[in-house]
């Protein structure tokens, strides 16, 4: 489904979008285990998005969004995620 997917990325996440015919902005997130190697750090990555995608979600055009991480991603990293998920968002309002 998503491979003609509009593509954008930042050093820790990767953002893959599609129009969908259901008229509002939908989520998936892959948060691998080899990226966040406790379950309390994947948890984590994954409530972050999840709460970056309820705050933008107004602004967002109606497509399916896939949020995939690619950078081991730690506790001590959250507020560098925070505003790489913040500009991934934008970039999606603006095109």
């Amino acid at each position: 489904m998503f491979d003609r997917a509009n593509r954008s990325g930042s050093k820790a996440f990767v953002l893959l979008s599609r129009e969908n015919t259901v008229g509002y902005p939908r989520l998936g997130m892959v948060v691998a285990k080899r990226k966040a190697r406790r379950a309390v750090d994947r948890n984590m990555v994954k409530r972050m998005i999840r709460e970056s995608f309820r705050t933008h979600k107004a602004g967002l055009p109606a497509s399916d969004y896939v949020v995939i991480l690619k950078q081991p991603a730690g506790p001590a990293q959250r507020d560098i995620l925070r505003k790489q998920l913040t500009g991934l968002w934008t970039r999606c309002t603006q095109s």
